[in-house]
């Protein structure tokens, strides 16, 4: 069963106690501030100037609460067809800045994020019983509003990182023809002084809040990485300063995309402690401190220059040690599956069983993810057969000489599988410690 509109204002409900081309990799503005918000793939973000896309996100707008305001959104590429012709979806992925009165909040300049997500943390952690069945009781009265009965929402502080606190909740809904169950993760963090949350919803009817977890945590971590560079290399933040390269300037976005492809590590650098040391340290050709040549290579684009200097420091670093020389660099291996999977996405879908193709395959960080579709239909698959299922493929990778391989370096398998209309079937992730 897939939401239609009516539907929406409940799915949107849901993450408020946080208080057709893929979805685009440029800035948005928030409030005066330009922050690089990113889908996962597989989205494609609604455009205002579609009439049933417009109508999705003024839905949302509609029945949110004035503690957000919707900046983007997104539903799974291969909806997106029908969506426009019957307002029809599983689920959906959106981007909302925290909000008072419908004003979006500004966070007090050098307030650390890990400052701003312990006390959001504490704060949820605090909220009372009392509390929790007002909030519940007004989510329950807009819906009614609309001819919508919905259930108290199950909602909890599921996980806390680095990057983000995660809160994941359901909730079901009815009305007179149609019965839903909506899982939702989102994951709210700071940037560039705005508190900003990215949500996750579907309707599916396994256990998928782990799944939206991981996917959720994926957007956090690249969200603060891309950003901090911007913050590290001095870049401006401001969409009204015209002297420095916005985050959406095409020059930026190819830069990002040229250090994903030469450096894949080069986020993980950019945390590096070693790293910014060496960067606080004069550059020996010049005698000017390397961070200084580092910021105007950033501020003008200049993506060589940017590059040599994250060489430098995983040169300098792989010379220092000689412990791991004969094992492959991150980069190698990185670069050789990447390679492989540009290759492999030209002749796809591959036909790997009688019943399956392979249509997608890539890389984020340490784990591999394959997507497949299945020519039966969702409605036919039972219980023990996905569970047969995931035991066939879990052998298969735990077994296979290359995929071992990979296993033993610390890389981990995910494997999503679709039936030929794009409903999910059973996701299946493996690391090395599933085949002990």
């Amino acid at each position: 069963m897939k939401c239609s509109l009516a539907f929406l204002g409940c799915l949107a409900a849901l993450a408020m106690m946080a208080t057709p081309a893929e979805a685009k990799k440029n800035g948005s503005d928030v409030d005066g501030v330009v922050i690089y918000l990113p889908f996962p793939q597989g989205y494609c973000e609604l455009s205002k100037d579609v009439q049933m896309d417009s109508l999705a996100m003024q839905t949302i707008r509609n029945t949110s609460s004035p503690t957000i305001v919707l900046i983007r959104m997104a539903i799974p590429c291969g909806e997106i067809d029908s969506f426009r012709v019957t307002g029809k979806m599983s689920g959906y992925a959106a981007w909302s800045a925290l909000a008072e009165n419908g004003t979006i909040i500004h966070v007090p300049p050098n307030t650390t994020r890990d400052a701003f997500l312990t006390k959001m943390s504490k704060d949820l952690g605090e909220l009372s019983d009392a509390e929790k069945s007002k909030f519940n009781a007004e989510e329950k009265s807009k819906a009614a509003n609309m001819g919508i009965a919905m259930a108290d929402a199950n909602r909890r502080v599921s996980y806390k990182d680095d990057n983000a606190i995660y809160i994941s909740s359901q909730v079901s809904a009815s009305n007179k023809n149609v019965s839903m169950s909506v899982t939702s993760v989102t994951g709210t963090t700071m940037v560039n002084e705005r508190a900003v949350s990215f949500s996750l919803y579907s309707q599916s009817q396994q256990d998928v809040a782990g799944d939206l977890l991981e996917g959720v945590k994926w957007v956090a971590a690249e969200t603060v990485t891309k950003n901090a560079l911007q913050s590290q290399t001095g870049a401006s933040n401001s969409t009204t300063d015209s002297n420095k390269t916005a985050v959406g300037d095409p020059r930026r976005t190819a830069m990002y995309d040229t250090l994903d492809r030469e450096i894949p590590t080069w986020r993980t650098v950019n945390y590096d402690a070693g790293f910014k040391a060496w960067l606080g340290q004069p550059d020996p050709q010049t005698g000017i401190k390397r961070q200084t040549l580092l910021t105007t290579a950033f501020n003008q684009g200049e993506t060589e220059k940017v590059l040599y200097f994250f060489r430098q420091f995983v040169f300098s670093q792989s010379k220092q040690d000689k412990s791991s020389s004969a094992a492959p660099t991150d980069d190698g291996i990185y670069q050789k599956l990447d390679e492989n999977f540009v290759a492999m996405r030209k002749s796809m879908p591959i036909q790997v069983s009688p019943l399956s193709k392979l249509t997608n395959a890539y890389r984020t960080g340490m784990v591999i993810h394959y997507t497949y579709e299945d020519s039966l239909d969702v409605s036919k698959w039972s219980d023990a057969g996905k569970r047969k299922l995931v035991s066939d493929v879990t052998n298969t990778i735990c077994n296979g000489d290359n995929t071992r391989l990979l296993l033993d370096m610390g890389f981990a398998m995910a494997a999503l599988h679709l039936d030929w209309g794009g409903n999910f079937i059973q996701d299946i992730y493996v690391d090395k410690k599933r085949c002990l």
